[in-house]
């Protein structure tokens, strides 16, 4: 008797280990979702609530079981009980569980990465904060009488129940699905609301389009876009790598201004991006990414509904997968189990949306879905492909259609020794037909992205969505071939680094219209929004460096008001600045102590082969002096560093941005 005794009480010790873990899984849930609230422009919501609880506390049902075993293993070893109530280790599993989540959640957001004297610091107190906790709750324990921590117990997880459950009541989506209803109706009946879908080809310089007079027939469908709206011919990136130039793109500032100047710099808490106001507007938002640069690791979730990234580049914001990432560093041998589980789990997550391929045509399909279940409420899309960015390797047989004699394998990348920002030094250069080779394998991976933007453009007059969505087409920057001694981009400011394709397309929009004054990235955002008529909802704390250039989309007489181009960009010791108009270009390039001032007179020599740089000019001097009053002036936003994950690390190398 006393045997089956001692083991219903071990059975009990099980029982109680899996529920308080299931506890601690739950509030978890409801705590990480609780934080992503509050913390705001999260891709996690309300209504996500119940499908996360339930995954946490299926996982660690699995920890209470082993937890359980563990205790009763121990107190048969030791010939006593380890508890003498039992009902305790549900307090402290909920305890640490959300313990654990604000503690995940205040290095994540306010602890400084790294191991460094303030990291360490706050970490010590964070671990401080638990042990106070946790001895705080077996003090109160030890007071309690068992029925009632029994019955605070139970009420408790009766309320997680309750709050999970909300989640996922109908008629809290029915009310939400009203508020949309009301929503859609306001704005498109009495506002008429303008989709946009803003398309960024990533290292697509623009003399390789077509409709900006390239040789090879490597655009057809964007070519017929432009024809259907209007085209700058003239555009230019704030940026020639997309850590500097997308945030332009996205704020209407420029690079020394949004202060985001490194691999590893997070957007700015007081920078309003497009996104974010098209979101406040009462548009439903979604972003796609195929570069690890345009990732929540990095703030790109601000105001984006849903996101879309690769697998690398979305970050869990759940605890458990901090957890298991350290218990497989730790423990290589565990990673395949690990790697099951999160295989198994993927689609269970909402905050999760993986896009498997850098190929266009998964993220193509991802669009065109995700438009089909939100066509009826205003919508604003960012889709950022990797277009022409390198390595080249456009699937065959677009790997043949612009080279079909080359006798070797497919050149898909250039010489790694790139060197450093020309003319300080040069890089190496490359056979003739070999780099023949490799210009065509880029032209064959934009003609590849073009047959995509055919498949939208397609997808869209088909949906009947032609004529209330706005597309625009433009590339984050464009791509060096040698003509100033280097590869890629991120060496220089000379055209075939900035000067990107900009084509408008939608109602209202002028077809056939080829625009020939200057405009820039930091412009898409006014134009959009004086487009989309929420200029009114365009309330920054800051004044932005873009012009609205929309009236030379809609009129033919209005005349533009951009005078000059200014780009930037910084790496490490270098830091190269530019100024062009339409007739000259001034350059000021820094590498360490060194200084080079550059100096071209674009109507006599267009490809910026001679510079003309001369100290004494008095006219020159104003470029350079306008250069640094840019640089200087202006408003100056905080970056903070993110953290980001080996993976995404790796990620950003293959793909040549971390040198």
């Amino acid at each position: 008797m006393k045997q089956t005794l001692e083991q219903k009480k071990y059975y009990q010790l099980i029982l109680i280990s899996i529920w308080g873990a299931v506890c601690a899984g739950m509030t978890m849930a409801v705590s990480n979702v609780f934080f992503e609230m509050m913390k705001g422009g999260s891709i996690i919501k309300f209504e996500h609530l119940g499908i996360i609880a339930l995954w946490h506390a299926f996982v660690w049902s699995f920890w209470g079981i082993v937890q359980g075993i563990v205790l009763v293993i121990l107190s048969i070893f030791l010939k006593k009980p380890l508890f003498k109530n039992i009902y305790s280790l549900i307090y402290i599993n909920v305890i640490l569980g959300f313990w654990l989540v604000f503690f995940k959640y205040f290095n994540y957001y306010y602890v400084p990465p790294g191991y460094n004297l303030q990291s360490l610091s706050w970490n010590t107190l964070l671990l401080v904060i638990g042990a106070v906790l946790v001895i705080l709750v077996i003090k109160y324990i030890k007071k309690s009488q068992p029925q009632k921590i029994l019955f605070s117990m139970t009420f408790y997880t009766s309320l997680l129940l309750l709050i999970i459950i909300a989640s996922l009541t109908p008629d809290f989506r029915f009310r939400q699905n009203r508020e949309n209803a009301a929503l859609t109706k306001e704005t498109l009946g009495r506002q008429k609301k303008l989709n946009v879908i803003l398309i960024v080809l990533d290292a697509v310089r623009a003399d390789h389009l077509g409709c900006y007079g390239y040789g090879h027939n490597t655009s057809p469908n964007v070519d017929e876009l432009a024809h259907q709206g209007a085209i700058f011919e003239k555009a230019f990136s704030q940026a020639p790598v997309t850590n500097e130039s997308v945030p332009s793109l996205f704020s209407a500032m420029y690079p020394s201004h949004h202060n985001i100047r490194t691999d590893y710099d997070y957007l700015p808490e007081r920078l309003v991006v497009l996104p974010q106001i098209f979101q406040q507007a009462g548009y439903t938002t979604a972003l796609f990414s195929l570069n690890p640069n345009i990732s929540p690791i990095f703030g790109y979730n601000k105001g984006v509904d849903y996101f879309f990234g690769t697998t690398q580049n979305v970050t869990r914001s759940t605890i458990l997968w901090s957890l298991l990432g350290k218990i497989s560093e730790y423990f290589p041998a565990s990673e395949f189990i690990i790697k099951q589980i999160f295989e198994s789990s993927r689609s269970l997550f909402p905050q999760q949306r993986d896009i498997e391929s850098d190929d266009p045509n998964p993220i193509t399909k991802k669009i065109t879905s995700w438009i089909s279940q939100h066509k009826n409420h205003p919508f604003f899309i960012y889709a950022h492909y990797l277009g022409g960015h390198a390595p080249y390797k456009p699937p065959s047989p677009y790997n043949k259609i612009f080279d079909p004699g080359f006798p070797d394998y497919p050149v898909i990348s250039y010489p790694e020794s790139r060197g450093i920002i020309y003319p300080f030094r040069q890089a190496n250069s490359m056979v003739p037909a070999k780099m023949r080779n490799m210009i065509a394998q880029y032209d064959g991976e934009i003609f590849y992205h073009d047959l995509s933007i055919g498949y939208l453009d397609a997808f869209l007059k088909n949906a009947d969505l032609e004529n209330r969505t706005i597309i625009v087409i433009t590339a984050d920057h464009g791509e060096e071939f040698y003509e100033h001694k280097n590869w890629g981009h991120g060496w220089s400011l000379f055209d075939e680094s900035i000067h990107v394709p900009l084509i408008f397309r939608g109602p209202g929009i002028t077809s056939g219209k080829r625009i020939t004054s200057l405009a820039a990235h930091i412009d898409i955002l006014p134009m959009l929004v004086a487009l989309c008529g929420i200029q009114q909802d365009l309330k920054l704390p800051y004044t932005i460096d873009g012009i609205d250039l929309s009236p030379l989309l809609v009129s033919k007489s209005y005349e533009n008001t951009r005078k000059y181009i200014f780009s930037e960009f910084y790496d490490q010791e270098t830091s190269v600045s530019g100024l062009r108009t339409e007739e000259y270009k001034a350059i000021k390039m820094v590498l360490g102590n060194e200084r080079r001032n550059l100096f071209f007179d674009l109507s006599s020599d267009p490809f910026e082969q001679k510079n003309i740089y001369n100290e004494k000019s008095s006219a020159q001097a104003k470029f350079f002096s306008m250069i640094d009053a840019i640089t200087t002036k202006g408003e100056k936003l905080q970056a903070k560093k993110a953290f980001v994950p080996q993976k995404t690390i790796d990620e950003l190398k293959a793909l040549g941005y971390v040198k």
